[in-house]
């Protein structure tokens, strides 16, 4: 017998950041404040980001909103690069 293949779509993640480093300057230094985060969020999912205090939690959802820039890495949307801040 043969098999028959089914081409299934894969489910695009609503959310995927890949690979982020967010960094900035001090007067003094370069500090990494979020260092190479990967993650996917799919339709219907909750996720949650935990850590302690300075960790790089909120630097990471300011990433995601676009309000920081990215030092490496990219963030999707729906399959389109998170490039601005929008509603979306």
């Amino acid at each position: 017998g043969s098999q028959i293949m089914i081409d299934e779509k894969k489910e695009i993640p609503i959310l995927d950041v890949q690979g982020i480093t967010v960094q900035y300057k001090t007067e003094k230094t370069l500090h990494t404040a979020v260092h190479k985060v990967s993650f996917q969020v799919f339709k219907e999912e909750r996720t949650v980001i935990v850590g302690q205090s300075g960790c790089g939690k909120s630097t990471i959802m300011k990433a995601i909103g676009a309000n920081l820039p990215l030092t490496e890495g990219q963030i999707l949307l729906n399959g389109s690069p998170v490039l601005r801040p929008s509603i979306d």
